[in-house]
C-alpha cells in the first residue's frame, strides 16, 4: 500500500464517486455524493471540508490528497514501529532460549582473525560432512574447542 502514491488513491476515489470532471456542484450536491461512501474517517473529513465551504472539486481533491498522504505516512510509521518491536522481542527470545552471549561472541571473533578462520573452516567442514542435518549441539561442542562460547553455560576458557 505504501508504494501507491496518495494522488493515485485520490484520483481513484474521485473517479469512483464520479466527481472527476464535474465542476460547479454546490455543497448539497457534493454532500449527497459523499454520503454514499462507506462510513469512514475520510468520508467524515470530506463532509467537514464541504461544511467549511470547500466546494471546488480541485480544492477538495487537494485537501483529500493531503489527508491521505498523512494517513499513509502515519500507517507506515506505525508498521515500522511494530516491526522494530517484533524484531527486538524475537531477538531477545532467541538469545534467551539459546542462552547466546552475542556480545562476547562478537568480541572474540572480532579480536582474533585466527579464531574466525578456524570457526569458518570447522563449521564448513561439519556442514559439508554431515549436510544440512548437522547436529547443532555437536557443532557447538566442536566450536567450543576453539574457545568459541555460543552459550552462557559454557566454561570461560580463554585462549
Amino acid at each position: 500500500m505504501e508504494k501507491i502514491p496518495a494522488s493515485l488513491l485520490v484520483d481513484a476515489l474521485f473517479d469512483i464517486t464520479r466527481l472527476s470532471g464535474k465542476s460547479g456542484l454546490d455543497a448539497d450536491e457534493l454532500t449527497a455524493v459523499i454520503e454514499r461512501l462507506p462510513v469512514s474517517e475520510a468520508r467524515q473529513a470530506l463532509l467537514e471540508w464541504i461544511q467549511k465551504g470547500v466546494t471546488d472539486i480541485n480544492d477538495l481533491r487537494n485537501h483529500t490528497r493531503g489527508y491521505l498522504t498523512g494517513v499513509l505516512d502515519q500507517a507506515g510509521q506505525t508498521f515500522k514501529s511494530n516491526a522494530r518491536s517484533s524484531v527486538i522481542i524475537l531477538s531477545l527470545l532467541i538469545t534467551l532460549a539459546f542462552r547466546t552471549d552475542s556480545i562476547q561472541l562478537t568480541k572474540d571473533l572480532w579480536n582474533s582473525a585466527e579464531l574466525r578462520a578456524l570457526a569458518s573452516l570447522q563449521a564448513g567442514s561439519i556442514v559439508q560432512s554431515q549436510g544440512i542435518e548437522t547436529n547443532v549441539g555437536n557443532m557447538i561442542k566442536d566450536l567450543g574447542a576453539f574457545s568459541i562460547r555460543l552459550g552462557w553455560w559454557q566454561p570461560q576458557n580463554l585462549p
